[in-house]
């Protein structure tokens, strides 16, 4: 069921799970927050609530808010907010939210405003490129460049980037995880950083919808056997299994994939590296031919290459975060087509290519497979390694390549645990 509560951003800490791990979080005072108005659908054509967080001292209240506090017979608050939930019918006017309305793994939405960083650049701002510092471009270096058009019309568009007031925008942060709950402070606890300055108003947590139909939030699958045999039902994570798929970020993620695939060994011999003389052919006037001033020139046969291809690096590297967004796309991705296949276990006896062909046939596995393992298994590895269009992979050499190209994405169930535990 959907839920809000109105808090205050504290600060940023750490806390350890029940592993050691650390989690970095943000402390935000939830609540107690009151209910100040509710409406319904005969008066106002919709259901929600009007909370309220912080007094107010009643001497700074205006007139029509004072009116509006008193007809509900509650304290003057600072903040108000309406949350439109699924079922308003158990809250009424005085009633409290507090902190325990949310509980510890729960994903939630907040919503909040950005801080303030004045006036800035397009490079700061929008991420523009520097201009050149040299050959007379002058001390603009940071200076947007031309963002008009061309002779018609000559002018700039409205609505481009440009220098100008950075920050102090709403901004939502989708798919938190509360990470801990003080009912008795009133404190809760969010994984990762929220928008606000800090001891600000208005922080907005909100219970995150569930984008799958049947209202669970938890994606299931079958578990099945090398039989194609159903033997039980795995519970995937939400964190890593459930999110909206980032398509922009999974394209990033194969061609970042690709370039570092490159070699980049192609190499040709420029005028300075092939042999030859560099006495000139003949002499410059009085022959008939055209001034030549070495056969190492790129007309002559044998000659240099102009512009030779040399050696070089394709690579380069993205951010951990977007990594790991772009794997966590992959794998939602699958789980939301039905492409994604857990087997209780994959073994074979012998190194026997039959095996594991008999084994995708009966999971309905015909085209291109990924099957990931938990373990290295050899006779496993090496019986599938014949079969085309088939791979197998560990979870740590997982790639988001080789998961949005495989038709079928079959996971062992222990390795279905591991991955959970490496990107939730």
């Amino acid at each position: 069921m959907k839920k809000g509560i109105i808090g205050k951003k504290v600060g940023m800490t750490q806390i350890f799970d029940e592993k050691g791990k650390v989690i970095p979080v943000t402390v935000v005072e939830a609540g107690p927050c009151v209910v100040t108005q509710k409406k319904t659908l005969e008066n106002d054509g919709y259901e929600a609530v009007q909370v309220g967080f912080g007094d107010q001292k009643p001497q700074r209240v205006k007139k029509p808010l004072t009116g509006h506090f008193k007809k509900g017979d509650v304290a003057p608050k600072k903040v108000l907010k309406e949350l439109r939930l699924e079922d308003i019918t158990a809250l009424n006017v005085g009633d409290l939210i507090k902190a325990d309305t949310f509980a510890t793994g729960e994903r939630v939405d907040v919503t909040g405003t950005s801080k303030g960083k004045g006036y800035a650049g397009v490079i700061k701002r929008w991420n523009f490129r520097r201009l050149k510092e040299t050959h007379g471009t002058g001390p603009v270096a940071r200076h947007g460049g031309s963002n008009g058009a061309c002779s018609t019309p000559s002018r700039v568009w409205k609505g481009l980037k440009m220098a100008g007031h950075l920050g102090a925008e709403t901004v939502t942060v989708q798919n938190l995880t509360v990470a801990k709950v003080d009912a008795e402070n009133n404190l809760i606890a969010i994984k990762g950083r929220h928008p606000r300055p800090q001891r600000r108003h208005r922080g907005h947590p909100r219970q995150r919808e569930s984008v799958r139909e049947g209202g669970s939030r938890m994606p299931t699958v079958a578990v099945l056997n090398m039989q194609g045999q159903e033997v039980g039902q795995q519970q995937l994570s939400d964190a890593v299994f459930g999110i909206e798929p980032n398509v922009s970020v999974m394209n990033d993620m194969v061609k970042n994939y690709l370039a570092n695939q490159r070699q980049g060994t192609q190499s040709a011999l420029t005028r300075s590296e092939v042999s030859g003389g560099g006495k000139k052919p003949w002499r410059q006037k009085g022959t008939g031919h055209a001034r030549q001033g070495s056969t190492r020139a790129p007309q002559w046969t044998h000659g240099g290459v102009v512009f030779a291809p040399k050696p070089r690096c394709y690579r380069y590297t993205l951010n951990k975060k977007v990594k790991r967004l772009a794997m966590k796309s992959a794998l939602s991705s699958k789980v939301r087509d039905n492409e994604m296949i857990v087997i209780d276990q994959i073994s074979t006896d012998a190194y026997k290519t039959k095996t594991i062909a008999e084994m995708l046939k009966a999971v309905g596995s015909e085209k291109k497979a990924l099957i990931v393992l938990d373990t290295v298994d050899e006779k496993v590895i090496a019986s599938a390694r014949n079969i085309p269009g088939v791979k197998t992979a560990q979870v740590n050499t997982l790639n988001v390549y080789d998961i949005l190209g495989a038709d079928k994405f079959i996971v062992v169930k222990d390795a279905v645990a591991k991955i959970e535990e490496v990107y939730a």
